[in-house]
């Protein structure tokens, strides 16, 4: 009889096996495909954490390079690994991984039924901080300085070189450059900006609510006045000095011209020409050299004036001679253009002198040597007029000051002019009130509100609970309040899921006890038989999902899976294909790991499952023994 029963068992074994096989891949697909943890596992597994932040970006940037895409990445001579590693000090792997892990938890826990609530926290004012620094290390490491220069202040400075400059100075543009680079030093901007990342990261998190940005210049106004030397040389421009400020000088004493006996004149011009070559370019370099010294407490706002006296005394008497052969040349030549006298004319002129020049004068070398004596009389009045009329009538000494220094300045330049001198003097300060004023000019109130709300995150970190999400799918989606029901609803039927999921395995254990009723005589072959039963089908499963599996039905899978991404590749962006393809890999060998942790799943269940069928059965047999004596 009881060979009947065993027999008739046998047919509960094939269908344990299947109910055991069903109940595995449901309770798999349970705590494994709706669960955030398999996925996250999944992630982490297949290192995609470290392949986002230095694998995919230095293959990027590597096909950014030979597209020629990106100028600035071409320009600012950092390498790749120095970008990657800002980029993994700024947002490290471990934190991003730990942090999305949270997030996805929170998330998922809740859209599974398994919580009813989440609060994910998010710290990031260490991380801004970390992205401050990191904005100071590359500047120093890269030639972003370099780009700045030439593409942002290059254009501004062509566009300067153009414009009047004080005293007609011609300074062309590779010249100004030079200069600004050596004021406006690669060191000092880089020091300037780490000062103001210093102030504004902890306004920017919130953990201080004012800051003041103060910029000085006052330690550059040394190599500034350098600067403007070399440039002076280099443009010639001690002479036009002269031209701007000592020729107007002798102008405004002069007048247009200074008048001589017999109708001399001699232009402020000629004089101003002939005092200019009494003055050597060592001395007009000296003293445009002392006005710029003296005019420097002035530029930098320490002074509001500021006098220098340029003595011209010496030119004046070294310039007496020239200016005295001019006059004569004048006389002759005024001679020379009145008409022709013979020699009865020249007889008379002699015997009847008049005041003034003659209305006639011979052109006859003989003549004129009769009225050599004249000649010489005129030539002794016009020359003993040039030092009361010229040299007495210019000043010993110019002086040169602030407003004579504006006047050269070019009119439109002024305000500017004057606003330099303020920020010399007091720094350029920049406050979080002249940042709202700012914000709020150009793009209105509610954008600086945002700003306000961006602080607050950022001090408190990235706050997200439930009620968020909620909110967030509700304003989201056309129908937020059907979408929130449908929500709720597969939310319940997963949390029953949770809950339920070894239910699955009760078809199973019923069929076991079944057979085990019907192949054993008492209470322990009974146990045994239902342990047998265990035993079949999760070895049956174990062998299906572990060795046949990996030896046949895996290569296979990887094999097609290869075949699909290799379709796939440089499909999207061609011109970026080794980014492309190394995101199909990636996407790769995320889904082959996540498939054999799956499978994994199954065949580790069944082997678990075996083991302890196994020790059922080990357990019945001695206990059988020690019946039996």
């Amino acid at each position: 009889m009881i060979w009947v029963r065993r027999i008739i068992a046998l047919p509960f074994i094939i269908l344990a096996f299947i109910t055991f096989q069903v109940g595995v891949l449901a309770q798999q697909t349970a705590s494994n495909l709706i669960s955030p943890s398999f996925y996250l596992e999944t992630l982490a597994d297949s290192n995609v954490y470290s392949f986002l932040l230095t694998d995919l970006p230095i293959t990027a940037l590597q096909d950014v390079r030979k597209a020629h895409s990106n100028p600035i990445i071409e320009q600012s001579g950092l390498s790749d690994e120095t970008i990657v590693s800002s980029i993994n000090t700024i947002v490290p792997p471990d934190w991003l991984q730990s942090n999305f892990e949270s997030t996805v938890t929170g998330v998922g826990d809740y859209v599974t039924g398994k919580t009813d609530e989440f609060t994910i926290s998010i710290p990031v004012d260490e991380r801004v901080q970390a992205a401050s620094n990191q904005i100071t290390f590359v500047l120093n490491e890269s030639d972003i300085y370099k780009m700045v220069m030439e593409n942002q202040v290059r254009p501004v400075v062509s566009e300067a070189s153009k414009n009047e400059l004080p005293f007609d100075v011609s300074v062309n543009e590779d010249q100004l450059m030079a200069s600004i680079q050596k004021i406006i030093s690669k060191a000092w901007l880089t020091g300037q900006i780490d000062s103001v990342l210093g102030e504004v990261v902890p306004y920017a998190v919130g953990s201080e609510d004012t800051f003041s940005i103060v910029v000085k210049v006052d330690d550059r106004i040394e190599v500034a006045v350098a600067e403007v030397k070399s440039l002076m040389a280099e443009a010639n421009a001690y002479e036009a000095l002269f031209e701007g400020s000592i020729a107007p000088n002798i102008s405004s004493s002069i007048g247009n011209s200074a008048k001589l006996p017999y109708g001399i004149e001699i232009t402020d011009e000629e004089i101003s020409s002939i005092i200019k070559k009494t003055a050597p370019p060592s001395w007009m370099q000296k003293t445009t050299e002392s006005i710029l010294d003296n005019a420097t407490p002035y530029l930098v706002g320490k002074t509001d004036e500021f006098t220098i006296s340029i003595n011209i005394e010496p030119n004046k008497e070294e310039a007496v001679s020239d200016l005295m052969a001019l006059a004569e040349q004048k006389l002759n030549t005024k001679l020379a253009d009145l008409p022709d006298c013979d020699t009865d004319e020249v007889v008379n002129i002699l015997n009847n002198p008049v005041a003034g020049l003659p209305s006639c004068y011979p052109a006859d070398p003989s003549l004129k040597q009769q009225m050599q004596s004249f000649t010489r009389s005129y030539v002794t009045t016009v020359i003993s007029a040039v030092r009361p009329q010229i040299i007495n009538t210019i000043p010993n000494s110019i002086d040169f000051d602030q407003n004579s220094l504006r006047q050269v300045v070019p009119a439109k330049a002024l305000d500017s002019f004057d606003q330099g001198r303020d920020i010399v003097r007091d720094g350029y300060t920049f406050t979080e009130k002249d940042l709202e004023n700012l914000i709020k000019q150009g793009a209105g109130d509610n954008s600086w509100n945002q700003v306000s709300k961006v602080r607050d995150s950022l001090s408190k970190g990235i706050q997200y609970n439930e009620r968020d999400f909620r909110i967030h799918i509700e304003t989201v989606t056309a129908d937020g309040g059907q979408t929130l029901s449908m929500l709720d609803q597969v939310r319940g039927i997963l949390k029953l899921v949770h809950m339920f999921n070894m239910a699955v395995y009760i078809p199973t254990l019923l069929i076991a006890a079944i057979v085990g009723f019907l192949g054993g005589r008492g209470w322990i072959q009974r146990l045994m038989w239902a342990a047998i039963t265990m035993l079949v089908a999760s070895i049956l499963v174990y062998a299906i999902w572990g060795p046949v599996y990996s030896s046949i039905a895996e290569p296979i899978l990887h094999v097609q899976i290869d075949q699909i991404a290799s379709q796939a590749s440089g499909q999207i962006a061609p011109q970026f294909l080794a980014t492309e393809s190394l995101v199909v890999q990636q996407v790769t060998n995320i889904g082959k790991i996540a498939i054999s942790k799956f499978i994994s799943g199954i065949s580790g269940t069944a082997l678990i499952t075996s083991i302890l069928s196994l020790a059922i059965i080990v357990g019945c047999v001695v206990l059988n023994k020690v019946n039996s004596r």
